[in-house]
């Protein structure tokens, strides 16, 4: 769903500019700020437009990761508003698997499988694709691992 997404949107290489792609799933503000979490998204009072709210205390490829989460979950599950709602989730029990879904959408939106698994064939080492794709050296071996399997 995250390349077709990619794909739909024009996007032709790396890195995938989530700023950019943010407002196209109604994310029409993105602000670094202090917060506790990674990443916060909240409704605006406009129906179907939200803001998120990246924490400072994150690298920059943290927090393009955490907008791409962000953006999965304005996709993967658009009929809940905030992250309030999802925390009512959480208490009935699918908030793990939720957040595993949402967390596999945003590696392919930043990683997607066939411009990294191309890359990947040709032995371009973890750091030079976490470099490729603005990602975390961590994420791109996680991706790795996935795409090996």
């Amino acid at each position: 769903m995250a390349e077709a997404f990619v794909h739909h949107h024009g996007v032709t290489r790396p890195p995938v500019d989530v700023y950019e792609l943010a407002p196209r799933v109604g994310i029409v503000s993105v602000t670094v700020g202090a917060i506790s979490k990674d990443a916060i998204l909240h409704a605006l009072p406009a129906d179907g437009l939200f803001a998120v709210i990246l924490s400072i205390r994150t690298s920059p490829t943290r927090r393009r990761f955490s907008l791409a989460h962000e953006m999965g979950h304005r996709i993967l599950h658009p009929s809940y508003g905030s992250h309030e709602q999802l925390d009512r989730v959480a208490a009935r029990g699918d908030y793990t698997r939720l957040e595993r879904a949402v967390n596999h959408f945003a590696a392919c939106l930043l990683m997607p499988r066939p411009w990294f698994r191309e890359r990947l064939d040709a032995g371009v080492p973890a750091t030079e694709l976490a470099r490729e794709f603005d990602v975390s050296a961590d994420a791109a071996r996680r991706r790795m691992v996935e795409l090996s399997r």
